[in-house]
Parts: C-alpha cells; structure tokens; sequence
C-alpha cells in the first residue's frame, strides 16, 4: 500500500469547482441532488464537498432503500512551476457511507488523516447488521471484530462507491448509461489524481 503522509493529501490539478464537478459527474446516476463546495468554517483553511445540510438524507435510486453520505475534504494549494496565484485543489479526507433506509451503515469508506484519531490510512467500515445476534457464537465474535475494524483500503472514490450501490446492492440507477457515466467519471478523477511526493 502506497505511504499517504498525514498533510499531504492527493493533488488535483483543478480548480475546487472542477473537483466538485468531477465528483457531481456521477451522482445523477443515483440522485437528482447536487454537491456544493464550501468552507467548513469561519476562517478555515479546509473545504468540503457534500449536499447541502438541508436536503440530507440523499435518497438513492428509483427504490429509494439506501442513503448516501458525502464529505470529500480538500484545500486550495499552489504548485511550484504553476502561474502566480494559481490554486489547486488537494483532497485532505473523505467520508462516503452508504446506509440502508433506516439509517444503519451498509458500508463506508472513509479517509481523514487530519483528524486527531490514530486511523490515518484508507479504510473500510461495514454496518453492525453484519454482526447481529442470530449467529452462532463463534462466528459473532468474529463478526463484531469485523464490524468494529477499519480495513485498510487504497483510495476509493465516489464514482466507485456508486457502482458498488448500483451492481451489488441493487440500487436502481436513474439512468440507463449509468455505467458509461462512472467510466467517465472515474476515468476524469484517475487521470486527475497524482500522489504526494
């Protein structure tokens, strides 16, 4: 697994409003709501790409049984070489958890280095329903470890949480060229990525 150092972050070499568009390229897949960027707060350096307070929870797909969470995390950043007073944006953390209707976690991947907790890498959560009381002993305890464990992943992004929605928890897209709009997507993002030096 790639050393991702805590400050670094990956670099985007974009503005904050092609970042928030390059991620809002594939929600339509799902939703008809819509990413915003914003400052997370007053006099803070950090940014966050999410759906507005307000119109949370974002229901997904024609069913409508899951959720979906979104705080991408970025700041603005000058690169040596680049024109004076160019920025770009260098995603600092993210959170995408995708929750069934009742608002219990299914899945979430999470990144937040910044944050004061000892988790700094990659990972992966899965729901506590995965650990319910209906299985044999032996296998719960297993189960709750899993469910309380951060599974180290690489960077996964939103156009690749939203595949797994659609193909493997039956989540119905809102759009027939709902595959092609994630390969763009995916694509556009992958191709934007570049990891820390």
């Amino acid at each position: 697994m790639e050393s991702w150092s805590v400050g670094t972050g990956f670099a985007w070499p974009v503005t904050d409003d092609d970042l928030t568009g390059s991620l809002q390229r594939a929600v339509p897949c799902v939703t008809p709501a819509v990413l915003r960027s914003r400052a997370t707060g007053p006099g803070d350096e950090r940014y966050v790409v999410s759906f507005s307070p307000s119109a949370e929870p974002i229901v997904l797909g024609q069913d409508r049984r899951h959720i979906l969470i979104v705080r991408h995390f970025y700041r603005l950043s000058s690169l040596a070489g680049r024109r004076r007073g160019s920025s770009h944006a260098v995603t600092v953390g993210y959170v995408v958890d995708l929750l069934d209707d009742g608002g219990a976690l299914v899945v979430g991947y999470h990144w937040h280095p910044i944050d004061d907790g000892a988790v700094v890498y990659f990972h992966l959560h899965i729901g506590r329903q995965f650990a319910h009381t209906g299985l044999p002993r032996d296998i719960r305890v297993m189960a709750d470890r899993l469910v309380c464990s951060h599974l180290p992943t690489g960077p996964i992004l939103l156009p690749t949480v939203l595949r797994l929605a659609i193909a493997e928890f039956g989540i119905d897209p809102l759009r027939r060229d709902w595959a092609a709009v994630l390969d763009e997507s995916e694509t556009a993002l992958h191709a934007s990525l570049t990891a820390p030096a």
